[in-house]
């Protein structure tokens, strides 16, 4: 099992390494400077008028709604790690499939997901973290299972079933 997987796939909030870049604590969980600028930048597009111009009231709301997008979201990871709450390998990996099926190849999952960083990794290590689109995340690299040619009678079933 996968502990917290999905919430730690969408989830911005890490601890923080230097307290000067902390602005918010949750719990043991810290929130940094470059996460509030993150999710500042997913609400703006939202908030700017025609002229490309926020007002010093708009900028303070911004920055107060990521604020409380994050406090939240680091409410919800603490809640899951009291109760040990865990994701399966099979709900992982639908929302994985979900994922890449918004991409038109998997050479471009690869790259959004962080691809050059999962190579780097052996079997049962966890990466860094990967700074994508949809947040940051960290991966863990459970197996590796080399690549093989599939003949067409092994894969006919799965093909032919779909069509049914």
């Amino acid at each position: 099992m996968i502990v917290l997987a999905l919430l730690c796939l969408t989830a911005p909030v890490a601890k923080a390494t230097a307290p000067n870049h902390v602005v918010a604590q949750v719990g043991q969980l810290m929130i940094s400077k470059q996460e509030m600028r993150q999710a500042g930048q997913k609400i703006l597009p939202f908030n700017v008028n025609l002229h490309g111009k926020l007002s010093k009231e708009k900028v303070e709301d911004i920055r107060r709604q990521a604020l409380d997008g994050l406090a939240e979201r680091a409410l919800k990871i603490q809640y899951a790690l009291e109760r040990e709450i865990a994701v399966g390998n099979a709900a992982v990996t639908a929302k994985l499939d979900e994922i890449r099926g918004r991409f038109e190849s998997e050479e471009d999952f690869q790259k959004a997901a962080g691809g050059q960083a999962l190579a780097a990794l052996k079997a049962g290590e966890i990466g860094g973290r990967v700074n994508t689109v949809y947040g940051n995340h960290i991966i863990k690299l459970d197996k590796v299972k080399n690549a093989r040619q599939l003949t067409f009678e092994g894969v006919r079933g799965k093909l032919k079933q779909p069509l049914e």
